[in-house]
């Protein structure tokens, strides 16, 4: 409720995906505690900072935000946002599109859409 109250509360028009090994470990009945949030229209960081403010409006602790840096070079190719909600740790990070070059392993990034940033990721169960 919080993530949505965000989005009403600031009236966006961001939709929140939960995506990832959160999503794979339900599917299969499991236990996750890996919760990634990739967002349509802004940065992990963005939306972390909002959540913050909601939380702080609703009387609710709020937390640092961890920030991951992106870092091509070891393969992490976009920032993500961690933060605590409401006892849970949540990684947010905006979805993305990767284009690859032949001179590069390293891809170009863009925001991307829902099906572009599906695409991309590795999905095994």
């Amino acid at each position: 409720d919080a993530l949505r109250g965000t989005v009403a509360r600031f009236e966006l028009p961001t939709v929140v995906r939960v995506a990832g090994g959160w999503v794979r470990d339900k599917l299969l009945g499991g236990e996750s505690h890996d919760i990634d949030v990739a967002l349509d229209d802004m940065t992990g960081v963005a939306f972390a900072n909002l959540v913050n403010d909601h939380l702080a409006e609703q009387g609710e602790p709020t937390h640092r935000i961890g920030l991951i840096q992106a870092n091509p070079e070891q393969s992490k190719h976009l920032e993500t946002a961690a933060l605590t909600v409401l006892g849970k740790t949540i990684d947010f990070v905006n979805l993305r599109s990767e284009e690859y070059h032949d001179a590069s392993r390293i891809p170009s990034i863009r925001f991307g859409t829902a099906k572009e940033d599906a695409e991309r990721r590795d999905f095994t169960i």
